[in-house]
Formats: structure tokens, C-alpha cells, sequence
């Protein structure tokens, strides 16, 4: 899951797609980092579903962590999310007592 800090390579974009791409890239590398892991990992559980330890494991992964992904895009993808994203990520939000 550290992966989703990929999200932050997307930051300095102006775009109103930026924080939805940063979203799709950091869920399609966690996907990607699950399905490896199950290849190595979980490849005799994959014995008994005649498919391939790698099919077996990007099923799994894609309609678990996937699934999750496109979540929060769809999340993302409303204004009132993106604004409240970007008063969290502004420097003025952190505010210290005297």
C-alpha cells in the first residue's frame, strides 16, 4: 500500500484531472505490486481454480484492491472532494498555537 503515495507525484499539476490520475496510477501500482506478491506468495492457493497462478492472482487482486481504486476515483471525481483535498494540502491549513 505504500504505493499510494504515487498519489503525490501528481500534486503541482493545475489540472482538475490531476488528483483522479494520481488516484488511477497509485491503485493500478498497488494492483500490480498485489498481483506479484500472490504470484510468489499465494501461488497454492491457485492449484484448485484451473487457472494460472498469475490469472488466479489478478483476479483476486482486481476485484479486491481494484475494486477499491476505482472507488475512490469515482470519489475523486467530485468537486466537492477535490476542493476539500486541496484546503488539506494548502500550506495555509496547518495552523500552530502561540
Amino acid at each position: 500500500f505504500t504505493g499510494l503515495a504515487l498519489v503525490a507525484l501528481f500534486r503541482s499539476w493545475k489540472s482538475y484531472f490531476a488528483l483522479p490520475l494520481g488516484v488511477i496510477v497509485a491503485s493500478a501500482f498497488c494492483v500490480a505490486m498485489h498481483v506479484l506478491s500472490g504470484v510468489g506468495f499465494f501461488a497454492e492457493y491457485a492449484e484448485g481454480s484451473g487457472h494460472g497462478v498469475f490469472l488466479y492472482s489478478l483476479i483476486y487482486n482486481a476485484t479486491s484492491v481494484g475494486v477499491d481504486g476505482l472507488i475512490v476515483v469515482v470519489l475523486v471525481c467530485i468537486p466537492a472532494v477535490q476542493n476539500l483535498a486541496k484546503r488539506v494540502a494548502s500550506p495555509r491549513a496547518v495552523q500552530t498555537k502561540a
